[in-house]
């Protein structure tokens, strides 16, 4: 499971913030980042994952899915996300939804699903860490002036992460200023919300162990 997770957070260039959604399989295998991986991620099972205890398998299915997002594989994330277990009525597996449908580019469905982990408890963790990026290695001082730089600032003002702003952020990135500098900066907060939320996910299927370097 590690070296999944670590060949994803190896990714260079970053993932996207809009990947098309393709839904034919053989487009699938190829719209990928790593077929490879893909192979690796459909082989594990949510049974052995979650030690078949029922309380876990939402964590489970929810921690395939997200694998499945990150490999660029929407298609498989969406299907393991409308399990019956967790379809609008489990807040990891409904934040997972939503980031889905933000990556896909549908704005509409972004929120509703975001809407509601609204209160979900990882939210102050995540603040803390993308608060931490944004001021110490972002350099949001360098970014030409744009409202979605000013947006990243507000983001390390707030007293816990917004991830229906953080919404904001990325539509307004991707649909209007498209800045190639502060692009890299959205999509590396990208990256540490889908790597902070890979691993409580993990953690909560009855995972041990730390499976994304955090540091």
């Amino acid at each position: 499971m590690k070296q999944i997770v670590e060949q994803l957070e190896s990714r260079n260039p970053l993932q996207e913030l809009r990947i098309e959604w393709v839904t034919d399989r053989d487009a699938i295998r190829e719209s990928v980042w790593s077929k490879e991986l893909d192979d690796q991620i459909n082989d594990i099972s949510v049974d052995n994952l979650s030690n078949e205890e029922a309380d876990k398998r939402p964590y489970a299915i929810s921690f395939v899915a997200g694998l499945h997002l990150w490999n660029d594989n929407l298609e498989d994330c969406h299907e393991a996300l409308q399990d019956s277990i967790i379809y609008g009525v489990h807040d990891t597996g409904s934040y997972w939804h939503g980031i889905m449908h933000r990556i896909e580019g549908d704005f509409g469905n972004t929120r509703y699903w975001t809407g509601k982990a609204r209160n979900h408890s990882l939210f102050p963790e995540l603040q803390t860490k993308i608060s931490a990026y944004l001021q110490n290695e972002a350099d949001l001082d360098s970014l030409p002036e744009s409202d979605t730089k000013q947006a990243l600032i507000k983001v390390t003002e707030q007293s816990t992460w917004n991830p229906l702003f953080f919404i904001d952020i990325v539509e307004l990135q991707t649909n209007k200023e498209k800045n190639p500098a502060t692009e890299e900066i959205v999509k590396k907060v990208q990256q540490l919300e889908i790597a902070i939320l890979l691993q409580y996910t993990y953690e909560q299927s009855g995972g041990t162990g730390t499976i994304v370097d955090l540091a």
